[in-house]
């Protein structure tokens, strides 16, 4: 896990001189192009990624605790602990903390030099930032994120070929931010959970939906619905609320306030 979280930091390090030098649509159009090159050099050298089929993920544990059905039963409050349990609150306890770190980072002496860098590099430039290095640290955590996602993913599934990591999955992480909000920790997580649970609750329920079929029956499926519904719900959010769900929470929170100002005695 470390290793992975190590050499995805050192692969977005590498990429930022070039991301550097471009900016808005064609850093996007570099960054999904870094995608295709991706699944062909990972296919081509099969003794690292094991080609086209990929590799199976060996036992993950820490401390002699395995996060596998290998160990003997577990129980915790008469619900029992399997591999899925255990990964699952191995994501949690993680997430929380790269969510506490990204914040912390955010709201300091970092996190203002970035969002300097992200309004205008010139102003950011003329106040002793360095625009260069600092766009060189956001490719080197934001790589180290998508690389501990990974691991997860990888441990999730068992096995990962390439083809994991197509080009879907790219636009959907366009699709979290997009709806959550730029520039908000809060929002890329409620954003990530809407396009990553939909299909699941569409799943739940597709029975219950006119016109949902379960895949392979014809009809519309409901990951495809998924799809079209995230879809649709980024073009509103463009044009409706650009600021994503992070801009309409902090509206209803200003409105609260207003009403709470308003009712407050004299």
């Amino acid at each position: 896990m470390v290793l992975a979280v190590g050499i995805s930091g050192l692969a977005g390090l590498l990429f930022s001189p070039i991301g550097a030098r471009l900016k808005g649509l064609y850093l996007g159009i570099a960054s999904l192009g870094m995608v295709f090159v991706g699944i062909h050099v990972f296919n081509s050298v099969d003794q690292v990624s094991g080609g086209h089929n990929g590799r199976t993920v060996p036992e993950f544990s820490l401390f002699g605790f395995t996060f596998d059905d290998s160990d003997p039963e577990l129980y915790v409050l008469n619900v029992e602990f399997e591999k899925f349990e255990r990964l699952w609150y191995l994501g949690l306890v993680l997430a929380v903390g790269c969510y506490l770190f990204a914040r912390a980072t955010l709201n300091g002496r970092p996190g203002r030099a970035l969002r300097a860098v992200r309004d205008s590099e010139i102003a950011a430039s003329v106040n002793g930032v360095n625009v260069t290095s600092y766009r060189a640290k956001a490719f080197l955590l934001s790589s180290m994120y998508a690389g501990l996602s990974g691991v997860l993913f990888a441990l999730a599934i068992g096995s990962v070929a390439p083809e994991s990591f197509a080009i879907e999955i790219s636009v959907q992480y366009l699709a979290m931010i997009v709806l959550g909000g730029l520039g908000s920790v809060g929002g890329a997580c409620a954003g990530a959970a809407f396009v990553t649970a939909l299909p699941y609750v569409l799943g739940e329920y597709a029975a219950s939906i006119p016109g949902l079929s379960e895949p392979g029956t014809g009809g519309v499926s409901y990951s495809e619905a998924a799809r079209y519904a995230y879809g649709a719900a980024v073009i509103l959010v463009i044009i409706l609320w650009p600021t994503g769900l992070a801009g309409i929470a902090r509206s209803l929170k200003l409105v609260s306030m207003r009403r709470a100002a308003r009712n407050a005695p004299t």
